[in-house]
């Protein structure tokens, strides 16, 4: 089998101590080369409350859908086998930026759940960048424009265009 990378993020409705509620779950799976064969947003019904400030008009970078969005949709269990999958396919490695985090919220999730961890690592693009950098520590959103990246047609806190925006971080 050839090698594949998923780049993936994560959306949460609120980390009410200290435990993210997953609302979405953005990939994008590509080949060695970087060229994308699956890109897709899994948004689920988080099962809790949204955090005020999500949608509030101060913040800068609200999430990407509305909340009655959100709670139409099935929760993270119905999801469970798919992005276990995306997570431990053959010859595949999971990269995501500020990636412990998301991490954190897939195990959250599980247990909410009651279902088994999904066990798999993940690399950690900013801080790859952040030891490249002499310690500069930035968003993604930074970094994209650093990089001089063409970010019109992405939208920031919408799971599977910041797991693009990642992805194509990466790529430079």
């Amino acid at each position: 089998m050839d090698k594949t990378y998923i780049f993936f993020d994560i959306e949460c409705a609120n980390c009410f101590n200290g435990e993210g509620k997953m609302c979405s779950f953005g990939y994008v799976v590509t080949d060695a080369q970087f060229t994308v064969l699956e890109s897709k947003d899994i948004v689920m019904n988080p099962q809790a409350e949204f955090d005020w400030y999500l949608y509030s008009p101060k913040n800068r970078c609200p999430l990407a859908y509305s909340k009655e969005y959100f709670r139409r949709q099935v929760p993270f269990a119905q999801y469970y086998k798919i992005i276990k999958d995306l997570l431990t396919a053959p010859y595949r490695k999971a990269i995501g930026f500020a990636s412990p985090g998301d991490v954190s919220f897939i195990v959250t999730a599980c247990h909410r759940s009651n279902l088994p961890l999904i066990e798999f690592s993940a690399y950690d693009l900013q801080d790859i960048l952040v030891e490249g950098n002499n310690g500069m520590k930035k968003r993604l959103e930074e970094l994209a424009e650093f990089y001089k990246i063409d970010t019109t047609d992405l939208q920031s806190h919408k799971s599977s265009d910041d797991a693009m925006m990642t992805m194509i971080v990466c790529e430079q």
